[in-house]
């Protein structure tokens, strides 16, 4: 039996989502690379249904794809971005 990958990539920010303890707060997941940010963010939006850019988006330096609404976000982390994030919320 093989171990995929790829689904650990998606199914770890979607766990997260799913387990958060206080609802209002937004997931931050950080991913490697700019594409694993934006395709992590496309399947997981797709898992749930949701348009991406809305309840689940992405940060990539110098494109932002979340909304106020956005409770999951996949980062990929440069420098001051993080403290900035987590000072913001």
């Amino acid at each position: 039996m093989t171990h995929d990958v790829m689904n650990d990539l998606w199914q770890i920010p979607q766990w997260c989502l799913e387990t958060r303890m206080d609802k209002r707060k937004c997931v931050a997941c950080t991913q490697p690379r700019r594409v694993a940010a934006m395709s992590v963010a496309q399947r997981v939006a797709d898992e749930l249904d949701v348009m991406i850019g809305q309840e689940v988006g992405y940060t990539i330096r110098f494109e932002d794809c979340t909304s106020p609404r956005t409770v999951l976000k996949l980062v990929i982390p440069w420098e001051n971005y993080l403290v900035k994030s987590v000072t913001f919320q």
